[in-house]
């Protein structure tokens, strides 16, 4: 833990900036260098301009749901983005965040759906229109969650149980995939591990992401080019399948 000194320090000429003493960084009002002289670990500051230690922006980070929202806000805009410029109407991809748990995975679900606030400074969400499965390793289970859209041109190409259900019924899983409930537009599903037998989630994820892009090109749901080669969005596009 780093001692912090009473007298004033200088600060780096940035914003947010952060303090060459206590190597905590601070939001500040003023552009120009501030004062900081923080006084105890937990991240209290006093002094010119300073109005929040990120400390607590950190904190509010390390929350399982806090990341999770943003991973699925983040997610959202990455892919409406490839979306509109002629990317493909049915994703499959990771979902770190949430760790096998289906409740932080929905969540994740519902941020990268949410309808983007112009209000906002950094756009999240938006991706609604948007057919995607999500896949979250953890230790206990592979989680599966899918989304379906309600409108535009995606709408009614294809059912969210029928895609979970052709994922987890892929022979890759010996029988292990469960169908836990679903309806035309929202589905998930999972995959119990077992160390035992050799179900360990971060394999089964792989073998879901195979599993579900066989299914949407049976199905005539992902494009492929000209010469045969899948679909991949560009590199900067932040899709990871």
């Amino acid at each position: 833990m780093h001692q912090h000194r009473s007298q004033r320090a200088r600060v780096r000429v940035a914003s947010p900036r952060t303090c060459t003493r206590c190597v905590h960084v601070h939001f500040s009002s003023r552009r120009n260098a501030a004062a900081c002289t923080c006084t105890s670990a937990g991240g209290a500051t006093r002094g010119a301009g300073s109005v929040m230690c990120l400390l607590f922006a950190a904190r509010a980070r390390a929350d399982p749901a806090v990341r999770c929202g943003e991973q699925g806000g983040k997610m959202g805009v990455e892919l409406i983005g490839n979306f509109d410029l002629g990317g493909p109407e049915f994703f499959t991809t990771k979902a770190e965040a949430p760790e096998g748990d289906h409740e932080l995975l929905q969540a994740l679900m519902d941020a990268a759906n949410k309808e983007i606030d112009p209000t906002e400074e950094e756009a999240k969400g938006g991706s609604a229109k948007v057919g995607k499965m999500f896949l979250s390793s953890g230790d206990a289970r592979l989680a599966l969650s899918c989304w379906c859209p309600k409108e535009d041109k995606a709408a009614g190409k294809l059912s969210a149980s029928d895609w979970m259900k052709g994922v987890l019924d892929n022979p890759a899983f010996q029988g292990n995939g469960k169908f836990l409930e679903g309806d035309a537009f929202y589905a998930k599903g999972e995959i119990v591990a077992n160390k035992e037998t050799g179900r360990f989630p971060l394999k089964d994820r792989d073998e879901a992401q195979s599993a579900s892009v066989g299914f949407l090109k049976a199905k005539g749901l992902f494009p492929e080019t000209e010469e045969g080669d899948d679909w991949q969005p560009d590199d900067d596009a932040g899709i990871e399948w």
